[in-house]
């Protein structure tokens, strides 16, 4: 049953993880002819209700935590003529999977999100947990999207001016190319500066000059 990370919603409402793309295209099957409303959750780290709070008996939420994609799309690598890389990854991976992958590589996501534990789909679909400073949200560094629409047909998207935050509004999420950045070192410190006064002036100060 659906709960959320912060443990402030414990729902009855079902939270269904098919494995497959059969299996998801049957529980979409399922759906439609049942009546029920199919909600997508990422890593559940939304604020409570956001996916469902249970008391609509005509939803349940869809998770890709347990998917796995068809060759490729689970995960692979590819070389482009400038010598920068793509990852195809499965949409239902956290980014400690797909850095797992690549870091050891040397290859990165352009942009940062709060942490490692959000799903990747989550982050594309939607526009929280996923920029940088100077950088834009990480769903501008996607180049591909493999999709499942509402009847079950699967199709590689490239025009992604819609898909990118589009909250699973218009299918589902199964797969991510990634544009990704080579980067020879990488060092992550933290900076503490004492401020005489807090205000906007002094902090944006601090961010982009200091």
């Amino acid at each position: 049953t659906f709960s959320v990370w912060a443990d402030n919603m414990d729902t009855c409402a079902p939270w269904v993880m098919p494995m497959d793309d059969n299996s998801l295209r049957s529980v979409l099957k399922y759906a439609r002819d049942r009546g029920y409303q199919v909600r997508i959750s990422g890593a559940a780290h939304s604020a409570g209700g956001l996916a469902t709070d249970g008391k609509d008996p005509n939803v349940f939420v869809l998770s890709l935590g347990d998917y796995v994609a068809p060759g490729e799309w689970q995960f692979g690598l590819t070389d482009l003529p400038d010598g920068s890389k793509r990852a195809t990854v499965n949409a239902g991976w956290t980014q400690l999977h797909l850095y797992a992958k690549v870091r050891h590589l040397g290859y990165f996501l352009p942009a940062q999100t709060a942490g490692y534990f959000f799903q990747l789909g989550g982050i594309v679909a939607n526009s929280v947990h996923g920029g940088g400073y100077n950088r834009g949200f990480i769903h501008s560094y996607v180049t591909r999207l493999r999709v499942m629409l509402h009847d079950g047909e699967i199709a590689v998207k490239e025009d992604l001016r819609y898909w990118r935050n589009s909250f699973g509004l218009l299918g589902i999420i199964l797969g991510i190319e990634f544009q990704l950045e080579k980067r020879e070192r990488l060092q992550m410190y933290t900076e503490q500066r004492n401020m005489k006064s807090w205000g906007a002036e002094d902090f944006w100060k601090f961010i982009k000059e200091d």
